[in-house]
């Protein structure tokens, strides 16, 4: 009787990631032969030809088809090291600047399909502006769908809260910690929360005797413990800030400094060219926190949360 692993096994991602490291190597001897030219920033000389998180894979790269031939062949020989097999069907070839004529005769020798500037790596929009309310229509829908199988329940205020916390609060947690929430898009989250907290729906306006920010206070200082989203995007964005200050070997903090560049140890805000994402990072104010030690959202929350005023006499206390 044979023996063989599954999804789910403990021991199956440990393996993966040996197998993951071997295509590394042949990118990696492809570039130390000329075979392969990288990705670099203007006026930067480190290049980056791939990203790797368990089996997605970001192969990056310039323009050019020994670089197209190279791709092909390591994944092949991938492949027959490792036994697994490469879904050519679900991989998207992108091209920033190039003409699509090329990128379909390139996608053709891959066998995959072409793709457009803003595509999908590990559930993120890459290239998407995080300021644009449709980057965050999908969150949105998520979290109005999620509520609309709860909403015709009979649940008591206990029941509601609890649906809150543990399921629709968590839902846009993964967005929150990478992308600043433009004003309208953290009114409409809220707004949603508020009708699933009130009971009511969407097409029905219900009357709320008590404000949202009153819920929002922790239960120590008479709210619900309920998570204020704007000062939780604040927080969660925080840890990015932290990080540039206290892991400096990363591969992700040498990108920032050969696009950016250093002044005085720390990494240019940048012009107009500047991506979003790095000027919300760089103009994040989470009060004064040391490189050292751990940074903890659950801490700098309720620091930040402090500032806020408490709450008295709160109507469900009265009960």
């Amino acid at each position: 009787m044979g023996r063989g692993l599954r999804q789910g096994d403990h021991l199956s991602p440990f393996l993966f990631l040996i197998a993951a490291e071997g295509f590394s190597m042949l990118m990696k001897r492809a570039v130390e032969l000329g075979k392969f030219i990288g990705f670099r920033f203007e006026k930067a000389d480190e290049r980056f030809t791939h990203l790797q998180y368990m089996d997605d894979t970001l192969i990056i790269g310039e323009k050019g088809w020994e670089n197209i031939s190279i791709i092909k062949a390591n994944l092949l020989l991938f492949e027959l090291m490792s036994g697994l097999k490469v879904n050519f069907h679900k991989s998207l070839l992108v091209g920033v600047n190039i003409p699509h004529r090329w990128l379909e005769e390139a996608a053709n020798i891959l066998n995959c399909k072409v793709g457009f500037n803003q595509f999908k790596y590990l559930g993120l929009p890459i290239g998407a502006n995080q300021n644009r309310k449709d980057t965050w229509y999908p969150v949105i829908e998520v979290v109005r769908s999620r509520w609309s199988r709860w909403k015709n329940k009979q649940l008591s205020i206990g029941g509601r809260v609890v649906i809150l916390k543990s399921v629709l609060f968590a839902l846009p947690v993964y967005f929150l910690s990478f992308f600043k929430a433009p004003t309208g898009i953290i009114s409409k989250l809220e707004s949603i929360l508020k009708i699933s907290y009130g009971g009511g729906s969407e097409e029905v306006k219900k009357i709320y005797w008590v404000k949202w920010d009153k819920v929002c206070r922790p239960l120590e200082e008479g709210g619900l413990g309920i998570r204020n989203l704007r000062v939780f995007n604040q927080a969660l964005l925080g840890k990015w800030a932290w990080k540039i200050r206290s892991e400096r070997r990363g591969l992700w903090y040498r990108m920032l400094v050969n696009k950016y560049g250093l002044s005085n140890e720390v990494i240019n805000m940048g012009g107009r060219g500047s991506s979003s994402w790095w000027k919300s990072i760089c103009l994040l104010d989470i009060g004064g926190r040391e490189s050292s030690g751990t940074y903890t959202v659950k801490e700098v929350y309720k620091g930040l949360m402090s500032e806020c005023p408490r709450v008295s006499n709160p109507l469900w206390a009265k009960a």
